[in-house]
């Protein structure tokens, strides 16, 4: 755990490049695992507080991935 630790220290001195093409496809899975999950989650959700709170978590996390696809894409065009 030090030496992870370590290294990330290392690191906030350092620009690290970044690649919107995986940005945008990481995310794009993002959306499908948790659409599909939250797409499960959607039949139960009017009868139990816990499946709507989980329902709610994954569609907001679905919408979050969403967001990073666009930066991903507008990444990709703009360098």
């Amino acid at each position: 755990m030090g030496a992870i630790g370590w290294e990330a220290i290392k690191r906030f001195g350092q620009d690290q490049a970044l690649n919107g093409e995986y940005i945008a496809m990481v995310s794009g899975i993002g959306i499908l695992v948790n659409g599909i999950t939250a797409f499960l989650f959607m039949k139960d959700k009017d009868h139990d507080i816990n499946v709507k709170g989980a329902y709610l978590h994954m569609a907001a996390d679905a919408l979050v991935s969403l967001g990073i696809v666009i930066s991903g894409i507008i990444m990709i065009y703009t360098g």
